[in-house]
C-alpha cells in the first residue's frame, strides 16, 4: 500500500473529522511496508508532542517496533513515551546530531 496522500491533506483530515482521522490512522496499523510507516509517522512526528493523539502514538510505535533501539527496551511503556514526545528533524549525512555528554 503505497501512501497517495500529501502531508498537508493528512494534517487536513486531522484537524477535520476526528473519527475520520482515527480511523485512516487505524488503517495504518495494518500496512507491513517500512516506506509507508516512515512516511505516516513523519506526518504524525510533525504534530507536537502534547498535541498527539493515543492512537497516534500507536502508529508510531507500530512504525518502530523493528528498530533495535526500541527493541532494547526493556519496559514496553518507555517505548510508548518516547513515541508520544519524540518529533521529527531531518539531518543531512555527516550532520552531528548530538555529542556524548553534552547536555546543550
Amino acid at each position: 500500500m503505497e501512501v497517495v496522500i500529501s502531508p498537508d491533506e493528512f494534517m487536513s483530515v486531522r484537524n477535520g473529522n476526528q473519527n475520520t482521522y482515527k480511523k485512516l490512522c487505524q488503517s495504518f496499523l495494518k500496512v507491513k511496508d517500512p516506506k509507508t510507516q516512515l512516511k505516516v509517522a513523519q506526518y504524525i512526528l510533525k504534530t507536537p508532542p502534547d498535541d498527539r493523539m493515543d492512537f497516534e502514538v500507536a502508529v508510531l510505535e507500530q512504525a518502530t517496533k523493528e528498530l533495535d533501539f526500541f527493541k532494547s527496551l526493556r519496559d514496553p511503556k518507555q517505548h510508548q513515551r518516547c513515541c508520544k514526545m519524540m518529533m521529527y528533524k531531518h539531518y543531512n549525512k555527516n550532520d552531528i546530531v548530538f555529542k556524548e555528554g553534552c547536555n546543550e
